[in-house]
């Protein structure tokens, strides 16, 4: 993380690349569990569940492990099978959630 001053002399934190990279990396991984942990909560196979929501298992896959964010169409796809909001397996990140998960402390103004 790096500083940046503003002209009104405060210092602002704002994240390189590499931050990003990471915390996107995070939030991935942990949307792909919610994604699997509801799937095998509903005892639904991989293979008939990528049949469900029109994809490939291959696709399914790489989606549980955090290694692919689906476009919107698969996203309500998935979540339109797994019988929930698209909100409950890919939250938007809070603020201070982006901030802990660099390992930032964010001061309150």
């Amino acid at each position: 993380m790096r500083y940046i001053a503003h002209m009104s002399e405060i210092q602002e934190p704002y994240f390189d690349l590499e931050d990003v990279r990471r915390m996107v990396a995070k939030w991935s991984v942990d949307c792909g569990r919610r994604v699997q942990e509801r799937r095998q909560a509903l005892n639904i196979d991989r293979k008939v569940f990528a049949q469900l929501v029109g994809s490939t298992e291959p696709t399914i896959i790489r989606i549980e492990a955090g290694t692919l964010n689906p476009r919107d169409y698969l996203k309500l796809a998935i979540a339109s099978a797994l019988v929930c909001e698209v909100e409950t397996l890919w939250p938007f990140p809070r603020r201070a959630d982006v901030f802990s998960g660099a390992g930032i402390a964010q001061q309150v103004a």
